[in-house]
């Protein structure tokens, strides 16, 4: 059981606005709307979603947002959609019932494309005022697991069949590759900003630089080395320890190294990695925890650094969607 640390309320405005699912088909038959989408979802389901919306209808407008900017911030500079912020980075916060707005106040289940009441924090509020938007869709990610025929195999390519009108998807060559449209251009400030703090407290410069993402957020069986408690002998039971030797082994053929890991939390004994001696450092001990960092994780996790790997996010996930 995941338990949340209750925040302030956030203010809030009442809003109206039609609400879809893509269940019904409704949103798909939408024209001419200005569209606010909440997507709910983790950090790669917005990066999945990057391959959806150029498919979406086309007279639309569209926005985006959730509860977390270290996710909605994936979306900053593209030129589909437009994100909008919350003015709070962690994700983990019961998609806003940490704040007493738990997914804007909307009832999943009663979603029907008509209007509906929706509970904004003011700085959404104003954006959906200034811009005239007057629908929202509000809906669930279905995995396929394996059950759909080729080319809806995938994610992304599941749910396109019921957010994108039959016609327009006949034109789509599915047969092909989908093309994200995440704009992975990286701001001056934001290099000369991240490249300090990893000169400064890791050695990046003076070393190598490997970055290692171990955890798993919404399932163990993500986590590397996560059968090593049951098979490796007593004393070696550690989940980590898969993860430990490959570092270890990585600085005996060339010790010019620095680990970064993706722990977005600052675990100790063994639910870490980090360990000065093999100079792995975590990414919340170097920019902060979700709860403290200062800059969103879309910004400095995906665009920095797919600028500095030789097989970018974009190379990788073009073969997944």
């Amino acid at each position: 059981m995941t338990v949340y640390q209750r925040h302030k309320a956030m203010n809030v405005r009442d809003f109206r606005a039609l609400v879809f699912r893509h269940h019904d088909g409704k949103f798909r038959e939408l024209t001419n709307a200005n569209v606010l989408i909440y997507w709910p979802h983790g950090f790669g389901d917005w990066v999945f979603f990057s391959y959806i919306v150029p498919l979406l209808e086309p007279t639309n407008r569209y926005w985006m947002t959730r509860f977390g900017d270290d996710t909605v911030s994936i979306m900053d500079g593209n030129e589909w959609v437009m994100p909008i912020y919350g003015g709070t980075n962690s994700t983990h916060c019961d998609d806003g019932g940490a704040f007493q707005n738990r997914h804007f106040g909307l009832d999943f289940d009663e979603i029907d494309g008509n209007e509906k009441p929706v509970s904004l924090p003011v700085s959404i509020y104003e954006a959906c005022v200034q811009n005239k938007i007057d629908s929202v869709l509000f809906t669930d990610f279905p995995e396929p697991f394996g059950y759909s025929p080729f080319p809806f195999h995938s994610k992304p390519r599941n749910i396109l069949r019921s957010l994108v009108r039959r016609k327009a998807l006949e034109h789509v060559s599915l047969g092909r590759p989908l093309q994200s449209t995440i704009n992975f251009s990286v701001p001056e400030w934001l290099t000369l900003w991240t490249e300090s703090r990893l000169r400064n407290f890791c050695g990046f410069g003076q070393r190598k630089m490997c970055m290692i993402g171990r955890n798993g957020f919404t399932a163990i069986g993500k986590n590397w080395g996560h059968r090593w408690r049951e098979e490796m002998p007593a004393g070696k039971r550690r989940e980590g320890e898969e993860c430990r030797d490959f570092m270890r082994l990585w600085l005996k053929k060339d010790p010019n190294w620095c680990f970064l890991i993706l722990e977005e939390r600052m675990f100790e004994g063994d639910n870490t990695v980090r360990d000065k001696e093999l100079h792995a450092f975590s990414y919340a001990e170097i920019f902060g925890t979700v709860d403290a960092s200062t800059i969103p994780f879309g910004l400095v996790g995906l665009r920095f650094f797919s600028s500095k790997m030789r097989s970018t996010p974009r190379a990788v996930a073009a073969k997944m969607a």
